[in-house]
């Protein structure tokens, strides 16, 4: 693939929500919250990865950057599996992605601190086909 654009500022999961609450910014918080903290599984991640993946394509977009999740800091960090399903399907794209996930619950910043999910703070993965699909990089 010949070298394109860069996509520096994204949020992995927004492709299929972008969409919801009605224009409601409120719903569309309160549903970020929900989907990205335990509605959400891997054919999620990996589907919505794959939609965004051809999007940027489309546009020339061959590199991306995106945190894992969004709303109000709200992400998907419980489990690396979500991050591979993602990963996965940018590789197969044929596209590069590196994917941050910061979760600021942990620390008790955000009113979703109390659903108990489990937080890797500052743990980032790239996506590559050479790579396999998923590195986990925690500097």
């Amino acid at each position: 693939m010949l070298p394109g654009l860069i996509d520096s500022h994204a949020h992995a999961g927004h492709g299929m929500l972008r969409t919801m609450g009605a224009g409601d910014p409120n719903a569309w918080m309160d549903a970020c919250a929900v989907i990205y903290t335990s509605a959400s599984d891997e054919q999620f991640w990996h589907a919505e990865s794959a939609m965004t993946s051809l999007e940027r394509l489309k546009a020339g977009v061959t590199t991306g950057v995106s945190l894992f999740g969004g709303g109000d800091s709200i992400m998907r960090v419980d489990d690396p599996k979500y991050a591979k399903a993602h990963c996965d399907a940018v590789a197969r794209a044929g596209t590069r992605s590196v994917v941050v996930g910061r979760a600021f619950a942990a620390r008790g910043t955000h009113a979703l601190s109390g659903l108990g999910h489990r937080a890797a703070d500052g743990a980032r993965h790239r996506c590559s086909d050479h790579a396999g699909g998923l590195q986990q990089d925690h500097r």
